[in-house]
């Protein structure tokens, strides 16, 4: 992690000192790095004044699929994290990189709340720090991080690539590169500098409608960067990377976005290219979830088109930890 860097720049052997960090932190899930021998009186006295934040409260779900964290963050606020546990055996955990979220989807409670405050790389690691210790002590070990929590991503740029940098780290996290996947509601010149700054590592984009008029209603963002300059981003991006394959977001939402129509207009604009779509069917009241049979309908157009497409099962809308749902239940 990076919140001990001062430390280091007063450690005579810094890659020592960090190996002996590293130690501490990613094999015994411990933050006592005061104590740790070798170190010198000017380092320890320096980690010793470190703080990082600490897991607030857990909440579990019925069925154990699913768990949501939350965390305090001095002077910012509360954000949330969620494991899932997918019957497949993969452990996935859902990170927040803001406090809030500034892009204002109608169907995110996220959303509502605003933009609060960015997260320091840090604060997104300490995330998956925690997810990590917790699985550890049942024997297990997280699979997959995805950045789909409170925030957008690409409104705290740099942040989320240093984290990045720190979870494919053999040294620290040592997770795949395609194991974690980076999402966004579509900022064009950042999916550019992604495909630059990142290789290797997934991305998700959250088009939710293929029609400007429609996605102008469920995502602001749009108004600034409407589909065809995500569109080009993407042809980019797919220059860039040889043709990675991304994941294309659709929350479905009841008389909105889920008809024949637009299922066809996405199909055709996206036929042929590498993508795999996700069918999300909303999680918020105010705006109701598209039906079984209206989903498996809009999902058939993209077979039909032989686009690969994925339902996704619903975890955590019993704790309030699906998407969409994320809102920091204690006061942000």
């Amino acid at each position: 992690m990076y919140f001990f860097r001062p430390a280091l720049a007063l450690a005579r052997n810094p890659t020592a000192a960090r190996q002996k960090i590293h130690y501490r932190i990613f094999q015994e899930f411990s933050f006592e790095l005061s104590s740790i021998a070798g170190l010198g009186q000017q380092v320890k006295a320096a980690l010793a004044h470190l703080h990082p934040p600490l897991l607030q409260h857990c909440k579990t779900e019925t069925d154990r699929q699913s768990e949501k964290y939350l965390f305090h963050l001095p002077g910012k606020g509360n954000i949330e994290a969620v494991l899932l546990q997918h019957q497949t055996g993969r452990k996935t955990l859902c990170v927040s990189t803001q406090v809030g979220c500034g892009v204002g989807c109608v169907f995110c409670a996220t959303g509502r709340l605003g933009l609060k405050a960015n997260l320091c790389a840090d604060e997104i690691l300490l995330q998956v720090f925690h997810a990590q210790k917790i699985l550890r002590q049942r024997g297990e070990r997280l699979t997959n991080v995805v950045f789909m929590g409170m925030g957008e991503p690409f409104h705290n740029y740099q942040a989320v690539i240093d984290a990045l940098q720190v979870l494919a780290d053999d040294s620290c996290f040592s997770l795949s590169r395609r194991r974690v996947t980076v999402s966004t509601a579509g900022i064009p010149q950042r999916i550019r500098d992604f495909a630059c700054d990142a290789p290797g590592f997934s991305l998700a984009v959250s088009v939710h409608a293929a029609r400007d008029d429609i996605r102008n209603q469920l995502v602001p963002l749009n108004r600034r960067f409407p589909l065809q300059e995500l569109v080009s981003a993407l042809k980019d991006y797919w220059e860039i990377t040889g043709g990675l394959t991304v994941m294309l977001e659709f929350t479905l939402v009841a008389g909105v976005n889920d008809s024949p129509e637009l299922a066809q207009a996405a199909a055709a604009l996206f036929a042929g290219l590498p993508v795999h779509v996700n069918l999300i069917p909303s999680n918020d009241t105010l705006y109701p979830p598209s039906d079984d049979p209206q989903v498996r309908a809009f999902a058939q157009v993209f077979r039909d088109h032989q686009i690969a497409v994925t339902v996704r099962h619903r975890l955590g809308d019993g704790i309030a930890a699906a998407c969409g749902q994320l809102a920091a239940s204690h006061k942000v």
